[in-house]
C-alpha cells in the first residue's frame, strides 16, 4: 500500500553522501507509488518549498510539526548530526522515527548509548558497519544505497576518445586523501592531470597541500552545481574518476561517488584500503581499479582507458541491484519492524 514517507535531513551541509541518499531515496520512493517530503527542522513551519538538492523541493517545519508528522506517517532520519540537534532527535525517536547512519565516524559522544538504551533499529548503508554498531549495542538493518540512473546506456561508453581525462569530484579532504591526488598531478603529463573539484576543507589544504604543492590550484575547478544530477553529469565528461576515501571502521561498499561514475560511464579509482574481505562488493580488477598511493595511480591514469572497460560494464551491472524496485522493499520492512504505525 502506498505511503506518504517523511524524509527528514538534520545536518548543516545540504552537500555530500547523506544529501545524494536522501535524495535517491525520494526518486526510489516516488518510483515505487510512495509520496515522499523531504523536511528540515526549523524555529516555524513554512509553507513555501525551497530548494534541496537534485532538483527536489524540502519544507521547513517546527519541531511541534515534524512530531506531528512522525505521529501519522512513516518518519525516516536520513541524517543526524547529533550535537546540534539533539534536542530535537530525542522527541523524534520517542515519537518513532527511524534513522540511517552513513558510517562510522557521523555518531558522536552519546548518541549510540542513547539509540542502545531505547533499542532503535536503525538503517546502514555498507555491511561493514552492522558489525560495528552491534558492539554499541545498536542494532541494524542493512539496505544498500539506492540508486536511480540518469543514463540508460550500458556497457563500455562508445564517446571515450571525445571526453577528458580523469576527475576526483568529492570532497577536498582528510578522508578523500586528496592530498595523494595531487601528488600524482605532479608527475602526470598535463593532458592526464586529475581535475579536482568539490567542496574544499581549508584546514585540510592549509595543513596537508599548500606547503608540498603551491600549485595545486592549478588543477583545482571548485565547486560543481548541486542541483540536476551535477556529479553523474560531470563524470559523463571523464573517462576516469578518482575517489580514494578511507574511513575507519568502513568500506568495502558503494559510495555515490561510485555508482554517479559507473552510470556515466567511468573506470571508477578507489584506495586499496576501502576493500574489504567481509564485503567484497568493491573488488579491484572487476568493477574498480584499487591503487595504494600516487605512483600507482599515476601508473593507472597512463594507461590507456579501453585496458579497463570491463570495470565499467560491471559497474553498470551493480547499478541494477540499486534499483528502486530491489530496494524499497528493504525500507518498506524496515518501518514494519518499527513498529510504530499500523503497516
Amino acid at each position: 500500500m502506498a505511503k506518504t514517507i517523511n524524509l527528514i535531513f538534520l545536518a548543516d551541509m545540504s552537500v555530500g553522501g547523506a544529501s545524494a541518499y536522501t535524495c535517491h531515496l525520494y526518486r526510489a520512493l516516488s518510483e515505487q507509488g510512495h509520496t515522499p517530503r523531504i523536511f528540515k527542522l526549523a524555529k516555524r513551519t513554512e509553507s513555501k518549498l525551497r530548494s534541496f538538492n537534485y532538483g527536489l523541493p524540502y519544507q521547513n517545519l517546527s519541531i511541534e510539526d515534524a512530531l506531528y508528522q512522525t505521529r501519522n506517517h512513516w518518519t525516516l532520519v536520513t541524517v543526524a548530526h547529533w550535537d546540534k540537534f539533539e534536542d530535537v532527535l530525542v522527541p523524534l525517536f520517542e515519537t518513532g522515527a527511524g534513522l540511517v547512519i552513513h558510517d562510522p565516524a557521523e555518531p558522536k559522544k552519546g548518541m549510540l548509548e542513547y539509540l542502545s538504551q531505547i533499542e532503535r533499529k536503525i538503517i546502514v548503508i555498507r555491511k561493514a558497519n552492522v558489525e560495528g554498531f552491534n558492539e554499541h549495542g545498536v542494532d541494524c538493518h542493512y539496505i544498500p544505497h539506492p540508486y536511480t540512473r540518469i543514463y540508460s546506456d550500458t556497457g563500455f561508453p562508445t564517446d571515450m576518445e571525445k571526453r577528458r581525462h580523469a576527475a576526483a569530484f568529492s570532497r577536498v579532504d582528510w578522508d578523500k586523501h586528496t592530498d595523494i591526488i595531487i601528488e600524482a598531478n605532479e608527475d602526470l603529463q598535463e593532458e592526464r592531470k586529475i581535475h579536482v573539484w568539490g567542496w574544499e576543507n581549508r584546514l585540510f589544504t592549509y595543513h596537508k597541500i599548500v606547503e608540498r604543492f603551491p600549485n595545486w590550484r592549478d588543477n583545482y575547478y571548485g565547486l560543481f552545481p548541486k542541483a540536476g544530477n551535477a556529479g553523474q553529469k560531470l563524470a559523463r565528461k571523464y573517462k576516469f574518476s578518482v575517489d580514494l576515501s578511507i574511513i575507519v571502521g568502513d568500506g568495502g561498499g558503494t559510495q555515490y561517488t561510485f555508482m554517479e561514475a559507473w552510470d556515466a560511464g567511468c573506470v571508477q579509482i578507489i584506495h586499496t584500503d576501502w576493500l574489504r574481505e567481509d564485503d567484497p562488493t568493491m573488488k579491484s580488477g572487476v568493477n574498480c581499479i584499487a591503487v595504494n598511493d600516487a605512483a600507482e595511480l599515476v601508473a593507472r591514469l597512463n594507461m590507456p582507458v579501453e585496458a579497463f572497460q570491463s570495470t565499467v560494464v560491471a559497474g553498470r551491472e551493480l547499478l541494477k541491484e540499486r534499483a528502486s524496485a530491489n530496494i524499497v522493499p528493504h525500507i518498506e520492512t524496515y518501518f514494519k519492524e518499527l513498529g510504530t504505525w499500523e503497516a
